[in-house]
């Protein structure tokens, strides 16, 4: 079964990688709406010196109908590559998954990578039969910690936002600034920077470690360039330090350009030796009300927090978010036998 490489700057092989990555996110996903083709183009062929980004591609009767993007970082997790694996649903169950699984394994492999990093969503209740989880068994993947999918519909309930952040704030007082951005101002970025690489490393993961990324003001002002060629709103919500001025608590709010009905939550931290003072509620709660006030038409928020992350969870269930995706961390080495 052919596997190559595709080319990101082919706009006609990339309408139709979306189109099955468009099919296959879709399965079993009531709530999926996905990015516009610019949007996604526009991620595709931007360029991060902390990441290398390849898509494969495998065929039948000589049209696409799988595709594995493959994330390699270059700066930090050297030894770890992160991938998805999409069919098409009218193709599926023919090897073209296993293919491709077989050919990022191999280049990896090529390029000195060890391990290998999916994930799968399923519908919240779905046990280990569920095919997604028997195809990553099949091929060799360990499951990582679970995390649960939530939803929050909006417009949130009436003053429970007004109520949680006067509370946040009691516990919190003078020590803190809490404040929202379009754009981060410069002198706060190196601090936001350093919270920002702590998300993956801080967060329970169970079988899957990660060292702190490498994320520097450089390197996030190329996000922030990429968010405009995305025609993409990013909210930042942070807490400051009142004395050292330093960005100790974070949350991330992504909006698509319009109509697309939803805001993305990405990474929310508080820095270790900051927590136990409202901070996670604080930031969450005031994004949260500055999407409310400018975007009314957002329809509702989503986000994932591991299991074992019970603190989150706990400000996520007082926000009103409500589960009804999994979403398993699957790793392997690259090194196993190919099946």
């Amino acid at each position: 079964m052919p596997v190559t490489v595709l080319d990101p700057f082919d706009d006609v092989l990339m309408a139709r990688m979306y189109d099955v990555a468009v099919a296959a996110k879709s399965v079993e996903r009531p709530y999926f709406v996905p990015v516009a083709l610019p949007a996604v183009l526009a991620a595709i062929r931007h360029a991060d010196p902390g990441e290398r980004e390849t898509m494969l591609g495998t065929w039948e009767g000589g049209l696409l109908v799988g595709v594995a993007t493959v994330w390699e970082f270059l700066l930090d997790n050297v030894s770890t590559a992160y991938a998805q694996v999409e069919v098409h649903p009218d193709h599926r169950r023919r090897g073209h998954g296993s293919a491709l699984v077989n050919a990022v394994c191999a280049m990896l492999r090529d390029r000195g990578r060890d391990r290998l990093i999916v994930e799968t969503v399923t519908p919240t209740g779905s046990g280990p039969d569920h095919p997604h989880h028997r195809f990553a068994l099949h091929h060799g993947f360990v499951p990582g910690e679970p995390a649960v999918v939530r939803r929050l519909a909006l417009p949130v309930r009436p003053g429970l936002l007004e109520r949680l952040t006067t509370e946040a704030r009691s516990a919190y007082g003078s020590r803190y600034a809490v404040q929202t951005f379009d754009v981060v101002p410069d002198p706060l970025r190196a601090s936001l920077c350093e919270c920002m690489n702590r998300v993956d490393a801080d967060a329970p993961s169970g079988e899957i470690e990660w060292e702190p990324e490498s994320l520097d003001p450089s390197r996030y002002a190329g996000q922030l360039a990429l968010d405009a060629q995305m025609a993409r709103t990013r909210l930042t919500a942070l807490a400051t330090d009142t004395g050292s001025g330093d960005v100790v608590a974070f949350t991330e709010l992504f909006l698509p350009q319009a109509p697309h009905p939803y805001a993305h939550q990405a990474g929310t931290l508080v820095l270790e030796a900051h927590r136990g003072h409202g901070l996670g509620l604080a930031v969450k709660a005031a994004n949260l009300a500055e999407l409310g006030r400018r975007f009314p038409e957002r329809t509702a928020v989503f986000t994932g927090n591991a299991v074992a992350n019970p603190w989150m969870v706990a400000v996520n269930d007082r926000l009103g978010f409500v589960p009804f995706e999994a979403e398993t961390p699957y790793v392997r080495s690259v090194g196993l036998g190919i099946r």
